[in-house]
């Protein structure tokens, strides 16, 4: 079965990417950079399961590929690491609303 697969994948003409598709890529991939720059510098902290649906990636994926972010399986909460670490748990967010009250 497993041989009879890799002929049919085999014979079958490899389909070319264009130049839309990979400029769709390409602009997810910076997306997901600028949501990750940004929720690093609002949240002190976010649930996986909310860093999961704003990124569209298994929290597996989003721990093993984003550095600057440290995942913490006990409270499954991502935090984020470096520079870009909001500096009280109050999000930033709140706190330009607050201002501008």
């Amino acid at each position: 079965m497993a041989g009879a697969l890799q002929r049919m994948y085999a014979s079958k003409p490899q389909r070319k990417s264009n130049a839309k598709e990979i400029t769709f890529v390409q602009r997810l991939v910076a997306w997901r950079k600028r949501i990750v720059a940004l929720l690093s510098r609002a949240y002190a902290g976010i649930p996986a399961a909310q860093a999961s649906a704003l990124l569209d990636l298994p929290v597996d994926k989003i721990a093993s590929e984003v550095a600057s972010w440290k995942y913490d399986a006990a409270s499954a909460t991502f935090t984020p690491v470096g520079d870009a670490v909001a500096t009280s748990g109050e999000d930033a967010f709140s706190t330009l609303a607050s201002s501008l009250l």
